[in-house]
C-alpha cells in the first residue's frame, strides 16, 4: 500500500493506492509523511489538475469492491460528465432498478473513491442536496468548482 496527502480546499485529501490502482480517496483530518509509488503520486497530479480546473476526466485505474448492485452504481457514476448532474432516480433507472433510490444513497454514502467516482454529481430530482458522505458544504464546494448551479 502506498499514500500521499493533497491538500484542497474541501480538506486534506488522502490517497491510497496499489502499484496498480486507486484504492481510495478521502478526507482526513490532518496530513501525515507520504509514502507513494508512481501511480500515487499520478493520482495525485490529477487530483491538483482538478482542483486548479485543468482536468474533466481521470485516468487512473480504480479498484472498488463490494457487492455487485454497488459495483455496477459505481461503474455508471464514474461515466457521469463533468458539469452535470443526475437524480438518485436518474441513476436508479440506469442501472435497471428503478425502485433502488435508497440503495444508490447508501452506495454513495460508502463511495471509497471520493471524486474519482463523482457521486458529489448526484442529487434530489428537487436539486437539493444530501447523502454525501462528507456533508453538504464539500459537495457545493465540488459542484461550485465543476461550475454546476442547482
Amino acid at each position: 500500500m502506498y499514500w500521499a496527502y493533497l491538500e484542497t480546499e474541501i480538506g486534506i485529501l488522502k490517497i491510497v493506492t496499489n502499484e496498480e490502482v486507486a484504492l481510495k480517496v478521502e478526507i482526513v483530518p490532518e496530513k501525515k509523511e507520504d509514502h507513494p509509488c508512481d501511480l500515487t503520486l499520478e493520482t495525485k497530479k490529477q487530483l491538483e489538475e482538478y482542483f486548479a480546473g485543468k482536468r474533466k476526466e481521470f485516468t487512473i485505474p480504480i479498484y472498488h469492491q463490494g457487492p455487485p448492485f454497488q459495483r455496477k452504481v459505481f461503474e455508471f457514476m464514474k461515466k457521469v460528465d463533468y458539469g452535470t448532474t443526475l437524480t438518485y432516480e436518474e441513476v436508479a433507472k440506469s442501472v435497471n432498478n428503478p425502485l433502488a433510490r435508497q440503495a444508490i444513497g447508501n452506495t454513495i454514502k460508502n463511495n471509497p473513491l471520493l471524486i474519482l467516482i463523482p457521486c458529489h454529481r448526484i442529487v434530489h430530482k428537487d436539486g437539493h442536496l444530501a447523502g454525501f458522505m462528507y456533508g453538504n458544504e464539500v459537495q457545493q464546494k465540488l459542484l461550485d468548482l465543476e461550475g454546476i448551479k442547482l
